[in-house]
């Protein structure tokens, strides 16, 4: 059953992800996202609302996920489709730096926050993978379109 409501959504996002509390990037290339709120415009951007629906709580269980408006591969103009997620754990894994004054102040205010702001990364990708042949060899290396979610 899919979640009823923005909390819902939260809720399914920790249920899945319990049994893999490490799992620091979640790959599916063609896949759906793990939506980590059901609200703001990542959310919406990726999720849209179908034609002629409201903007109900109860809604948006009944969206979908949908790369349509995000912006075509630049090389072939194919569309983008999820390739994978950048998961809150990788906080806990990233190497610690030295934070300025003004930077440990900041944190002070996120009151446990974590360092970052975001709570999880989709990244969307050119669903044919193009490629230029380079010396030979078809390399891929293009400028991906991330999505950040955010806790609030």
């Amino acid at each position: 059953m899919r979640p009823t409501s923005g909390h819902d959504i939260f809720v399914e996002f920790q249920d899945r992800v319990r049994p893999f509390p490490n799992q620091v990037v979640r790959h599916d290339f063609g896949g759906v996202p793990l939506a980590f709120t059901g609200k703001g415009e990542t959310f919406d951007l990726l999720f849209p609302l179908k034609e002629g629906e409201g903007e109900d709580e109860d809604e948006v269980d009944e969206r979908e996920f949908d790369s349509s408006k995000v912006d075509r591969c630049e090389k072939c103009r194919s569309k983008r489709v999820f390739e994978l997620q950048l998961m809150p754990a990788l906080e806990e894994v990233w190497p610690k730096v030295d934070e300025t004054e003004e930077e440990e102040e900041e944190g002070e205010k996120r009151k446990g926050r974590g360092r970052w702001e975001w709570s999880t990364v989709f990244v969307l990708s050119c669903e044919k993978e193009c490629a230029e042949e380079v010396g030979g060899v078809k390399e891929a290396w293009r400028e991906e379109k991330a999505f950040l979610q955010f806790e609030d």
